[in-house]
């Protein structure tokens, strides 16, 4: 919040304010945050949450590569995804929910929008796996609560994120870059291609056959084709969250930087390249590390990431239930095992009150008696 000295605004609380101000380094999010998530705080260990964000940021490029969006819409939707995830936690909301409402902001801001419908068909038939036989998703009353999950969510991913939505992609800031180190034209920065595929790296020649490039060129456009050796680690490096952290200009230049080294190409060092743009080496370091440590995990399952949810949401449940003095079942918890109610008493009163009559009991009677023996001449 910018709030100019002399400016009229609202007064809440203590505070006036009077404008909104965005920005892309508010995007960027400070380390106290980075370290202690709100999935953490719910008992979620750093090794599944990051199995989590990998996971839910892979559903988000396969499934954009099914719904033919441009590569920059697949790379908001991670990026939103990682950023929503650092204000709410992965116990609390459904990672594949979020996916699908960053998939379909995504596409409205990226100005390619895709219907509700589309994307969570294509989230149904990834779910399915590598099965034979797909089965098509069945418009119940399933799919109906679905829509609506996903609808809500969209609100809610806008709301946590505050409308700040822009994302400023290093794509094109690489082909600048590249231009100026004069390496565009360089044969074997363009046509030698690494492509990660099922948790490990593989070099690849473009004509040779084999694994599938993550981003086909057709998605990507020019430019970009001939950018693909570093596309693909900046594509890879959406998977982590360097870019809640970083710069687009330090993660650019982190992309070259590992590209020209894996692929020795010499660049100038003295003074090194990527001062002139603004980066230090600490930075593209960390960037690296940060990629190449990508390369090493096993593939996230995700069949036990949910249960390990699913598990430490029901342990959240019956605490909060306990703290309420309430069973899981909901009914109230007793005080002590067994106790129904309170003892009672050992031993009765030893003086028992006898029923005291009433002195008027005796002038009653005689009245009902003269009643019954009327008056006669024979006893006055």
């Amino acid at each position: 919040m910018n709030t100019p000295p002399n400016s009229q605004g609202i007064l809440i609380g203590d505070k006036v304010y009077s404008e909104v101000f965005l920005a892309i380094d508010s995007s960027i999010i400070p380390e106290e945050r980075l370290s202690t998530t709100p999935s953490m705080l719910d008992g979620l260990d750093h090794e599944t949450e990051t199995d989590l964000r990998i996971l839910g940021c892979e559903l988000i490029q396969s499934a954009g590569i099914l719904l033919r969006l441009p590569q920059v819409a697949m790379a908001t939707g991670q990026v939103l995804f990682q950023r929503f995830f650092y204000s709410k936690s992965f116990i609390k909301h459904s990672f594949e929910i979020v996916a699908m409402a960053c998939v379909n902001l995504a596409s409205k801001i990226e100005e390619s929008p895709r219907r509700v419908r589309d994307v969570i068909n294509v989230f149904h038939h990834l779910k399915q796996g590598k099965s034979k036989k797909s089965i098509p998703l069945v418009l119940d009353q399933n799919y109906i609560n679905t829509k609506n999950q996903v609808i809500k969510a969209e609100r809610r991913v806008l709301k946590e994120l505050g409308f700040c939505v822009h994302v400023k992609h290093p794509h094109k800031i690489i082909v600048m870059y590249l231009q100026v180190l004069e390496c565009e034209k360089n044969q074997m920065l363009v046509q030698t291609a690494w492509v990660a595929h099922g948790g490990k790296c593989h070099r690849k020649h473009p004509n040779s056959s084999g694994t599938r490039p993550r981003n086909p060129s057709h998605l990507i456009g020019w430019p970009f084709r001939d950018c693909q050796p570093i596309l693909n680690y900046m594509n890879d490096t959406l998977r982590t969250n360097v870019f809640v952290r970083f710069e687009p200009e330090t993660i650019a230049c982190a992309c070259i930087y590992l590209a020209a080294r894996v692929l020795q190409i010499p660049l100038p060092s003295k003074p090194h390249w990527y001062l002139v743009f603004g980066a230090s080496k600490e930075d593209i370091k960390e960037i690296c590390i940060s990629t190449m440590k990508l390369y090493s995990r096993e593939k996230p399952n995700s069949e036990q990431l949910e249960k390990q949810v699913e598990k430490r949401k029901v342990a959240l449940e019956e605490a909060r239930l306990k703290a309420k003095g309430q069973n899981p079942s909901g009914t109230p918890a007793l005080a002590a095992i067994g106790g129904f109610s309170p003892a009672s008493k050992p031993s009765s009163p030893r003086d028992v009150k006898m029923e005291e009559k009433s002195p008027n009991s005796k002038l009653v009677k005689e009245s009902e008696n003269r009643q019954l023996f009327p008056k006669s001449p024979l006893n006055g």
